[in-house]
Protein backbone atom coordinates (compact mmCIF):
# COMPACT_ATOMS: atom_id res chain seq x y z
CA UNK A 1 0.00 0.00 0.00
CA UNK A 2 3.02 2.39 1.01
CA UNK A 3 4.29 2.16 -2.54
CA UNK A 4 1.15 2.61 -4.48
CA UNK A 5 0.63 5.76 -2.30
CA UNK A 6 3.69 7.73 -1.25
CA UNK A 7 5.88 6.15 -4.33
CA UNK A 8 3.73 7.79 -6.68
CA UNK A 9 5.55 10.85 -7.36
CA UNK A 10 8.56 9.10 -8.18
CA UNK A 11 6.15 7.54 -11.00
CA UNK A 12 5.78 10.68 -12.51
CA UNK A 13 9.15 12.26 -14.08
CA UNK A 14 7.76 15.98 -14.59
CA UNK A 15 6.95 16.10 -10.94
CA UNK A 16 9.96 14.17 -9.68
CA UNK A 17 13.62 14.20 -8.23
CA UNK A 18 14.68 14.18 -11.97
CA UNK A 19 13.70 17.97 -12.08
CA UNK A 20 15.51 18.74 -9.12
CA UNK A 21 18.84 16.89 -10.60
CA UNK A 22 18.33 17.94 -14.51
CA UNK A 23 17.90 21.60 -13.55
CA UNK A 24 21.77 20.73 -11.83
CA UNK A 25 22.02 22.98 -14.55
CA UNK A 26 24.13 22.62 -13.09
CA UNK A 27 24.98 24.25 -10.34
CA UNK A 28 23.09 28.00 -11.43
CA UNK A 29 19.90 27.06 -11.98
CA UNK A 30 19.12 30.65 -11.69
CA UNK A 31 21.99 32.29 -12.85
CA UNK A 32 22.50 33.07 -16.90
CA UNK A 33 24.17 30.70 -18.40
CA UNK A 34 27.79 31.50 -20.71
CA UNK A 35 27.60 29.00 -22.92
CA UNK A 36 27.30 29.36 -26.81
CA UNK A 37 24.20 27.03 -27.48
CA UNK A 38 21.25 27.55 -29.93
CA UNK A 39 18.93 29.10 -27.18
CA UNK A 40 20.49 30.07 -24.00
CA UNK A 41 18.04 27.91 -21.97
CA UNK A 42 19.19 24.66 -24.02
CA UNK A 43 22.27 24.68 -21.74
CA UNK A 44 20.50 24.22 -19.17
CA UNK A 45 19.62 20.54 -19.83
CA UNK A 46 22.76 19.69 -21.81
CA UNK A 47 24.61 16.80 -20.87
CA UNK A 48 27.45 16.49 -22.73
CA UNK A 49 29.97 19.59 -22.59
CA UNK A 50 33.46 20.32 -24.19
CA UNK A 51 35.55 22.84 -22.80
CA UNK A 52 39.11 23.89 -23.92
CA UNK A 53 42.17 26.04 -22.19
CA UNK A 54 45.55 25.88 -22.53
CA UNK A 55 47.82 26.01 -19.72
CA UNK A 56 49.38 29.20 -20.08
CA UNK A 57 47.97 33.04 -20.87
CA UNK A 58 51.09 33.82 -22.21
CA UNK A 59 54.25 32.41 -24.27
CA UNK A 60 57.28 33.37 -25.06
CA UNK A 61 59.48 32.47 -28.32
CA UNK A 62 60.82 28.70 -27.44
CA UNK A 63 58.52 28.01 -25.08
CA UNK A 64 55.81 25.51 -24.57
CA UNK A 65 52.36 25.00 -23.28
CA UNK A 66 49.91 21.88 -22.90
CA UNK A 67 46.07 22.59 -24.34
CA UNK A 68 43.76 20.44 -22.69
CA UNK A 69 40.37 19.54 -23.85
CA UNK A 70 37.73 18.13 -21.29
CA UNK A 71 34.80 16.61 -22.47
CA UNK A 72 32.31 15.38 -19.60
CA UNK A 73 29.00 13.09 -20.68
CA UNK A 74 26.49 12.95 -17.64
CA UNK A 75 23.61 12.05 -19.54
CA UNK A 76 22.17 7.71 -19.95
CA UNK A 77 24.40 6.57 -22.92
CA UNK A 78 28.65 6.46 -23.69
CA UNK A 79 28.97 9.07 -26.65
CA UNK A 80 31.75 8.60 -28.92
CA UNK A 81 33.09 11.44 -30.60
CA UNK A 82 35.88 12.69 -33.23
CA UNK A 83 38.05 15.72 -32.33
CA UNK A 84 40.29 17.54 -34.79
CA UNK A 85 42.12 20.16 -33.39
CA UNK A 86 43.95 22.48 -35.92
CA UNK A 87 46.99 24.32 -34.16
CA UNK A 88 47.69 27.66 -35.00
CA UNK A 89 50.20 28.68 -37.53
CA UNK A 90 52.65 30.23 -35.40
CA UNK A 91 52.77 26.99 -33.07
CA UNK A 92 54.30 24.10 -33.58
CA UNK A 93 53.12 20.59 -32.24
CA UNK A 94 55.72 18.95 -30.03
CA UNK A 95 56.24 15.34 -31.20
CA UNK A 96 54.25 12.50 -29.29
CA UNK A 97 52.76 14.80 -26.82
CA UNK A 98 48.89 13.61 -27.66
CA UNK A 99 48.04 11.92 -25.31
CA UNK A 100 45.01 8.89 -25.52
CA UNK A 101 46.47 7.62 -29.10
CA UNK A 102 46.34 11.24 -31.05
CA UNK A 103 47.77 11.73 -34.17
CA UNK A 104 49.50 14.45 -35.16
CA UNK A 105 48.90 15.32 -39.49
CA UNK A 106 51.58 17.62 -40.58
CA UNK A 107 49.97 18.41 -44.06
CA UNK A 108 46.71 19.40 -41.86
CA UNK A 109 48.70 21.21 -38.99
CA UNK A 110 46.12 19.41 -36.54
CA UNK A 111 45.64 16.76 -33.89
CA UNK A 112 42.92 14.05 -34.31
CA UNK A 113 41.05 12.09 -32.27
CA UNK A 114 38.43 8.89 -33.25
CA UNK A 115 36.48 7.13 -32.00
CA UNK A 116 36.66 8.32 -28.25
CA UNK A 117 34.14 7.08 -26.04
CA UNK A 118 33.13 8.65 -22.81
CA UNK A 119 31.02 6.53 -20.57
CA UNK A 120 28.19 8.20 -18.32
CA UNK A 121 29.36 10.36 -15.83
CA UNK A 122 32.86 10.38 -16.56
CA UNK A 123 35.39 12.99 -17.78
CA UNK A 124 37.64 12.05 -20.68
CA UNK A 125 40.81 14.43 -21.04
CA UNK A 126 42.73 14.98 -24.21
CA UNK A 127 46.36 17.04 -24.07
CA UNK A 128 49.00 17.76 -26.39
CA UNK A 129 51.96 20.29 -26.14
CA UNK A 130 52.54 23.13 -28.84
CA UNK A 131 55.85 25.50 -29.34
CA UNK A 132 56.15 28.91 -29.79
CA UNK A 133 58.60 29.79 -32.81
CA UNK A 134 62.37 30.72 -32.14
CA UNK A 135 61.40 34.13 -33.00
CA UNK A 136 58.43 36.35 -32.54
CA UNK A 137 57.93 39.63 -34.60
CA UNK A 138 55.23 41.21 -32.41
CA UNK A 139 52.66 40.39 -29.89
CA UNK A 140 49.49 38.57 -31.19
CA UNK A 141 46.82 36.41 -29.98
CA UNK A 142 46.38 33.02 -31.92
CA UNK A 143 43.40 30.59 -31.32
CA UNK A 144 43.56 27.23 -31.05
CA UNK A 145 40.17 25.43 -32.47
CA UNK A 146 39.04 22.00 -32.07
CA UNK A 147 35.84 20.34 -33.65
CA UNK A 148 33.93 17.93 -31.92
CA UNK A 149 31.84 15.81 -34.02
CA UNK A 150 29.26 13.19 -32.71
CA UNK A 151 27.00 11.38 -34.91
CA UNK A 152 25.26 13.92 -36.90
CA UNK A 153 26.62 17.22 -34.69
CA UNK A 154 29.51 19.17 -34.95
CA UNK A 155 31.00 21.94 -32.72
CA UNK A 156 33.85 24.43 -32.28
CA UNK A 157 35.53 24.86 -29.28
CA UNK A 158 38.37 27.48 -28.68
CA UNK A 159 41.47 28.40 -26.79
CA UNK A 160 43.57 31.93 -27.00
CA UNK A 161 46.76 32.51 -26.20
CA UNK A 162 49.38 35.33 -26.73
CA UNK A 163 52.24 35.11 -28.17
CA UNK A 164 54.94 38.06 -27.08
CA UNK A 165 58.17 39.07 -28.59
CA UNK A 166 60.31 37.75 -24.82
CA UNK A 167 59.36 35.31 -22.30
CA UNK A 168 57.25 36.85 -19.87
CA UNK A 169 58.15 38.72 -16.96
CA UNK A 170 54.96 38.11 -14.51
CA UNK A 171 53.63 34.18 -14.06
CA UNK A 172 50.81 33.06 -16.66
CA UNK A 173 50.70 29.68 -15.73
CA UNK A 174 47.20 28.88 -14.32
CA UNK A 175 47.12 26.48 -10.91
CA UNK A 176 45.70 23.13 -11.13
CA UNK A 177 42.91 21.81 -8.62
CA UNK A 178 44.55 18.09 -8.31
CA UNK A 179 41.81 17.19 -5.86
CA UNK A 180 38.57 18.17 -3.54
CA UNK A 181 37.47 15.68 -1.00
CA UNK A 182 34.67 17.01 1.67
CA UNK A 183 35.77 15.15 5.20
CA UNK A 184 36.06 11.25 5.46
CA UNK A 185 32.59 10.18 4.02
CA UNK A 186 29.96 10.47 2.20
CA UNK A 187 27.34 10.22 4.60
CA UNK A 188 27.89 12.99 7.21
CA UNK A 189 25.47 13.33 10.41
CA UNK A 190 27.31 16.83 11.31
CA UNK A 191 27.36 20.20 9.15
CA UNK A 192 30.71 20.84 10.18
CA UNK A 193 33.73 19.44 8.04
CA UNK A 194 37.00 19.42 6.65
CA UNK A 195 37.21 20.16 3.03
CA UNK A 196 40.81 18.44 2.03
CA UNK A 197 42.02 20.73 -1.21
CA UNK A 198 45.14 19.78 -3.09
CA UNK A 199 46.39 22.30 -5.75
CA UNK A 200 49.46 23.22 -7.48
CA UNK A 201 50.77 26.21 -9.25
CA UNK A 202 54.56 26.57 -10.62
CA UNK A 203 54.86 29.53 -8.32
CA UNK A 204 52.11 29.03 -5.80
CA UNK A 205 49.05 28.79 -5.07
CA UNK A 206 47.69 32.22 -2.72
CA UNK A 207 43.72 32.53 -2.57
CA UNK A 208 40.89 30.35 -3.42
CA UNK A 209 36.60 30.38 -3.91
CA UNK A 210 34.43 27.36 -2.54
CA UNK A 211 31.01 27.14 -3.83
CA UNK A 212 28.83 25.30 -2.54
CA UNK A 213 25.65 23.44 -4.33
CA UNK A 214 21.93 22.11 -2.71
CA UNK A 215 19.06 21.03 -3.59
CA UNK A 216 16.36 24.04 -4.16
CA UNK A 217 12.86 22.82 -5.01
CA UNK A 218 11.37 26.52 -5.34
CA UNK A 219 11.36 28.85 -6.94
CA UNK A 220 13.10 27.20 -9.13
CA UNK A 221 13.58 23.48 -9.05
CA UNK A 222 17.04 22.78 -9.00
CA UNK A 223 20.58 22.88 -8.37
CA UNK A 224 21.40 26.15 -7.04
CA UNK A 225 24.63 28.12 -5.33
CA UNK A 226 23.88 28.32 -1.15
CA UNK A 227 27.07 29.30 -0.41
CA UNK A 228 30.24 31.34 -1.69
CA UNK A 229 33.19 32.27 0.24
CA UNK A 230 34.77 35.06 -2.22
CA UNK A 231 37.78 34.66 -2.53
CA UNK A 232 39.94 33.62 0.62
CA UNK A 233 43.69 32.19 1.59
CA UNK A 234 44.43 29.02 0.51
CA UNK A 235 44.27 26.32 2.60
CA UNK A 236 44.63 22.55 2.21
CA UNK A 237 42.96 21.87 5.47
CA UNK A 238 39.72 23.98 5.26
CA UNK A 239 37.35 23.97 8.31
CA UNK A 240 33.75 24.50 6.64
CA UNK A 241 30.04 24.36 7.56
CA UNK A 242 27.81 22.48 5.11
CA UNK A 243 24.15 24.59 4.50
CA UNK A 244 21.57 23.60 6.26
CA UNK A 245 19.60 21.74 3.91
CA UNK A 246 19.66 17.89 4.50
CA UNK A 247 20.82 15.75 1.41
CA UNK A 248 23.33 16.19 -1.02
CA UNK A 249 26.13 18.80 -1.10
CA UNK A 250 28.40 19.59 -3.99
CA UNK A 251 31.61 21.66 -2.57
CA UNK A 252 33.38 23.00 -6.21
CA UNK A 253 36.66 25.07 -5.63
CA UNK A 254 38.63 27.32 -8.02
CA UNK A 255 42.27 28.81 -6.75
CA UNK A 256 44.48 31.19 -7.80
CA UNK A 257 47.89 32.54 -7.73
CA UNK A 258 49.44 35.93 -7.02
CA UNK A 259 49.24 37.09 -10.56
CA UNK A 260 45.67 36.18 -10.42
CA UNK A 261 45.54 33.03 -12.72
CA UNK A 262 43.01 31.44 -11.62
CA UNK A 263 42.01 27.36 -12.08
CA UNK A 264 39.40 25.75 -14.39
CA UNK A 265 36.95 23.77 -13.03
CA UNK A 266 37.15 19.95 -13.52
CA UNK A 267 35.99 16.77 -12.09
CA UNK A 268 38.98 16.29 -9.55
CA UNK A 269 37.60 20.15 -8.39
CA UNK A 270 34.57 18.45 -6.89
CA UNK A 271 33.29 16.21 -4.29
CA UNK A 272 29.57 15.24 -2.61
CA UNK A 273 28.87 14.45 0.23
CA UNK A 274 25.37 14.20 1.69
CA UNK A 275 23.76 15.21 4.95
CA UNK A 276 21.83 13.22 7.54
CA UNK A 277 20.46 15.57 10.46
CA UNK A 278 18.97 14.12 12.96
CA UNK A 279 15.68 14.95 12.50
CA UNK A 280 14.54 16.09 8.79
CA UNK A 281 10.81 18.29 8.84
CA UNK A 282 9.12 18.40 5.94
CA UNK A 283 5.98 20.64 6.00
CA UNK A 284 2.85 20.53 4.06
CA UNK A 285 4.17 19.19 0.51
CA UNK A 286 5.56 16.69 -2.08
CA UNK A 287 8.90 16.36 -2.45
CA UNK A 288 11.82 13.84 -2.79
CA UNK A 289 15.49 14.38 -1.14
CA UNK A 290 18.03 13.12 -2.45
CA UNK A 291 21.28 11.72 -0.82
CA UNK A 292 24.07 9.97 -2.87
CA UNK A 293 27.15 8.12 -1.43
CA UNK A 294 29.81 6.40 -3.07
CA UNK A 295 30.35 3.08 -2.14
CA UNK A 296 33.54 0.15 -3.77
CA UNK A 297 32.53 -3.19 -4.83
CA UNK A 298 31.46 -5.90 -1.96
CA UNK A 299 30.79 -2.99 0.42
CA UNK A 300 27.91 -4.37 3.31
CA UNK A 301 25.60 -1.72 3.20
CA UNK A 302 22.08 -0.68 5.83
CA UNK A 303 19.75 2.22 5.24
CA UNK A 304 17.04 2.66 7.57
CA UNK A 305 14.18 5.34 7.30
CA UNK A 306 12.25 5.97 10.47
CA UNK A 307 9.09 8.31 10.50
CA UNK A 308 9.19 10.43 13.27
CA UNK A 309 6.20 12.35 13.29
CA UNK A 310 2.72 13.30 11.49
CA UNK A 311 0.72 10.56 9.48
CA UNK A 312 2.34 8.28 7.67
CA UNK A 313 3.61 9.55 4.22
CA UNK A 314 7.61 9.15 4.15
CA UNK A 315 9.13 6.52 1.64
CA UNK A 316 12.76 5.24 1.02
CA UNK A 317 13.56 4.34 -2.32
CA UNK A 318 17.25 3.07 -3.49
CA UNK A 319 18.93 2.62 -6.97
CA UNK A 320 22.33 0.72 -7.08
CA UNK A 321 25.01 2.15 -9.10
CA UNK A 322 24.84 1.03 -12.71
CA UNK A 323 20.88 1.31 -12.07
CA UNK A 324 19.60 3.72 -15.29
CA UNK A 325 15.82 2.66 -14.30
CA UNK A 326 14.46 5.61 -13.47
CA UNK A 327 11.09 3.54 -12.44
CA UNK A 328 12.72 0.58 -10.94
CA UNK A 329 14.67 1.54 -7.77
CA UNK A 330 16.26 -1.63 -6.22
CA UNK A 331 14.93 -1.41 -3.03
CA UNK A 332 11.25 0.95 -3.58
CA UNK A 333 9.58 1.78 -0.13
CA UNK A 334 11.45 -0.69 1.47
CA UNK A 335 12.30 1.73 4.60
CA UNK A 336 15.06 -0.54 6.35
CA UNK A 337 17.32 -1.95 3.66
CA UNK A 338 20.28 -4.42 3.60
CA UNK A 339 22.60 -4.84 0.66
CA UNK A 340 25.92 -5.39 -0.59
CA UNK A 341 27.25 -3.28 -3.30
CA UNK A 342 27.88 -5.49 -6.24
CA UNK A 343 29.55 -2.78 -8.33
CA UNK A 344 31.53 0.83 -7.20
CA UNK A 345 30.13 3.59 -7.60
CA UNK A 346 27.49 6.23 -6.62
CA UNK A 347 24.15 4.83 -5.31
CA UNK A 348 21.34 7.29 -4.62
CA UNK A 349 18.91 7.01 -1.90
CA UNK A 350 15.81 9.36 -1.77
CA UNK A 351 13.33 10.00 0.77
CA UNK A 352 9.92 10.57 -1.20
CA UNK A 353 7.85 12.57 1.06
CA UNK A 354 3.98 13.21 0.02
CA UNK A 355 3.09 14.79 3.50
CA UNK A 356 -0.81 15.78 4.20
CA UNK A 357 0.44 17.89 7.36
CA UNK A 358 3.90 17.97 8.65
CA UNK A 359 5.78 15.44 8.87
CA UNK A 360 9.19 14.54 10.04
CA UNK A 361 12.06 11.78 9.94
CA UNK A 362 15.03 10.43 10.44
CA UNK A 363 17.75 8.70 7.87
CA UNK A 364 20.73 6.60 8.72
CA UNK A 365 23.19 4.85 6.36
CA UNK A 366 25.77 3.04 6.98
CA UNK A 367 28.55 2.76 6.35
CA UNK A 368 29.58 6.37 5.31
CA UNK A 369 31.06 5.38 1.93
CA UNK A 370 33.39 7.66 0.27
CA UNK A 371 35.04 9.57 0.83
CA UNK A 372 35.78 11.17 -2.52
CA UNK A 373 32.41 11.21 -5.17
CA UNK A 374 34.59 9.38 -8.29
CA UNK A 375 35.49 6.13 -9.33
CA UNK A 376 35.34 3.83 -12.29
CA UNK A 377 31.90 3.87 -13.83
CA UNK A 378 30.34 0.37 -13.61
CA UNK A 379 29.24 -1.76 -16.41
CA UNK A 380 25.80 -0.52 -17.50
CA UNK A 381 23.20 -2.82 -19.22
CA UNK A 382 21.68 -0.98 -22.62
CA UNK A 383 17.88 0.73 -22.01
CA UNK A 384 15.25 -0.47 -24.02
CA UNK A 385 14.06 2.87 -24.72
CA UNK A 386 15.93 5.64 -23.70
CA UNK A 387 13.58 8.20 -24.23
CA UNK A 388 11.54 6.67 -21.24
CA UNK A 389 14.57 6.16 -18.88
CA UNK A 390 16.84 8.99 -17.20
CA UNK A 391 19.69 8.35 -15.24
CA UNK A 392 19.85 9.81 -11.84
CA UNK A 393 23.43 9.24 -10.88
CA UNK A 394 24.46 10.94 -13.95
CA UNK A 395 22.26 14.07 -12.91
CA UNK A 396 24.31 13.94 -9.78
CA UNK A 397 27.31 13.31 -11.18
CA UNK A 398 28.84 16.09 -13.58
CA UNK A 399 25.98 18.52 -13.85
CA UNK A 400 27.46 20.84 -11.25
CA UNK A 401 30.97 20.31 -12.84
CA UNK A 402 28.93 21.23 -16.44
CA UNK A 403 27.75 24.41 -14.96
CA UNK A 404 30.92 25.62 -13.83
CA UNK A 405 32.21 24.69 -16.95
CA UNK A 406 29.78 27.13 -18.65
CA UNK A 407 29.91 29.80 -15.76
CA UNK A 408 33.23 30.20 -14.15
CA UNK A 409 33.12 32.42 -10.51
CA UNK A 410 33.10 36.16 -10.60
CA UNK A 411 36.36 36.95 -9.84
CA UNK A 412 37.47 40.13 -8.79
CA UNK A 413 39.81 42.53 -10.86
CA UNK A 414 42.68 41.06 -9.02
CA UNK A 415 42.23 37.66 -10.08
CA UNK A 416 40.39 37.76 -13.56
CA UNK A 417 38.68 34.95 -14.94
CA UNK A 418 41.17 32.59 -16.91
CA UNK A 419 40.74 33.12 -20.86
CA UNK A 420 38.50 29.89 -22.21
CA UNK A 421 35.61 29.64 -24.21
CA UNK A 422 33.23 26.65 -24.64
CA UNK A 423 30.48 25.33 -26.46
CA UNK A 424 27.55 23.08 -24.64
CA UNK A 425 26.61 20.17 -26.78
CA UNK A 426 23.12 18.53 -27.23
CA UNK A 427 22.14 15.43 -25.39
CA UNK A 428 22.44 12.18 -27.37
CA UNK A 429 19.98 9.83 -27.55
CA UNK A 430 19.86 6.02 -29.69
Amino acid sequence: MKTKKYFAQLRNPSISILALLVALALIFAQSPMAAMAEEPGDALFDHFIAYKYGSKAALGPSQTLTYTILLYNSGIETVTADILDTLPEQLAYVAGSASNQGVYNAGDHAVSWTGIEIAPVTQVKLTFEAMAPNTVAEEVVVTNMATITTGTNEFDIEADTTLLTNAPTEDVEYPVVESVTIDEGDALTTREVTLYIDATDNVGVDKMLIREYQVFEKPNAGWDVSEDSDWVEYEAEYEYTLGDLPGVHFIGVWVADEAGNVSHATQESFDFASYLEDETTIANQITNIPYAIYYDTGVDVNAVLTQKSGEESVCLNIWYAGNYDFFTPDHGCENDASFTTEAAGTYLFIAGIQAPEEVSYNLSITPAGGPNAWGETPERASLESTAEAYSLFAQIGLNPISTALADQPAVTPSYPSADAKMFHLPLLMR
